[in-house]
């Protein structure tokens, strides 16, 4: 059944996220540091967000293509902002991952912290197995479960305390941190040979916890949405981050496990 918060991020507003995505930025050039192409692929960004990094990669295939696809139209306004003559090769699709037919025959699948908002990754795996080539390949990062409870963990918790619960109560998460080995484990169902995972503790240091909170702002409209403007949600905010500092032991920092994993389509 899905909940009324599970709206896999269509409702995030690109233009906010555009503005405080550092985060989001790091990780996924980190990954494009090792990401290796010949220069003429068919490239899909699943989750593509803003569009910056799909951007990038489209500069990286000069003979192939690139497309984004997210499911939020405020992203996709935002990330079609940034096709220009220098990027002709870019385009982007609203949808989402889990009913993706828009695309297929491509080589190369990325996905840079996207698919832990995604809550049926079975079905979005075999949704990029179908689009992708034989012998192509995917690239995806996300948040994975682990002991340590994440920001999103803490925010589940205090969406059910009095104060917020006659709002929330039908509020299910809208996040979906996998154990890596049952990811894994989906991957191979799909029919995807994984040639590699490796999962890192990261940190990012807001250096403010104003910074952390419009950060929180956009990644958790699923629970603010339902929220009256004002006093509430941001007494809603104030709450998950300091819950959370206690956590981490900063009132600025987001620690979280990033699983990343390169399949092949065999």
């Amino acid at each position: 059944m899905r909940s009324v918060a599970d709206d896999g991020g269509s409702g995030w507003d690109g233009a906010a996220y555009d503005r405080i995505n550092g985060l989001q930025r790091w990780v996924a050039d980190r990954s494009l540091a090792n990401l290796t192409v010949v220069g003429d692929e068919q490239v899909l960004d699943v989750g593509c967000g803003d569009g910056r990094i799909t951007a990038e990669l489209a500069l990286r295939v000069p003979r192939g293509s690139v497309v984004g696809i997210d499911p939020s139209p405020l992203m996709i306004e935002v990330a079609r902002s940034r096709i220009t003559p220098l990027v002709p090769n870019l385009s982007f699709v609203e949808g989402a991952v889990e009913t993706l037919d828009q695309v297929d025959d491509v080589d190369l699948i990325v996905s840079f912290n996207a698919l832990h908002w995604v809550s049926d990754h079975r079905t979005a795996l075999a949704r990029m197995r179908r689009a992708l080539r034989r012998n192509g390949r995917a690239l995806l990062q996300f948040v994975c479960d682990g002991d340590r409870p994440s920001v999103e963990d803490v925010a589940a918790e205090v969406a059910a305390r009095p104060a917020y619960s006659r709002w929330l109560s039908m509020v299910g998460p809208p996040y979906h941190h996998a154990a890596e080995s049952v990811f894994l484990g989906e991957a191979r169902d799909a029919g995807f040979e994984v040639t590699r995972s490796h999962v890192e503790d990261l940190a990012w240091d807001f250096e403010d916890a104003g910074r952390l909170r419009e950060w929180l702002r956009v990644g958790f409209s699923s629970w603010l949405g339902p929220l009256p403007e004002g006093e509430l949600r941001d007494g809603f905010l104030d709450d998950v981050v300091l819950e959370y500092a206690a956590v981490v032991g900063s009132a600025s920092v987001v620690r979280f496990l990033q699983l990343r994993v390169e399949l092949e389509a065999h």
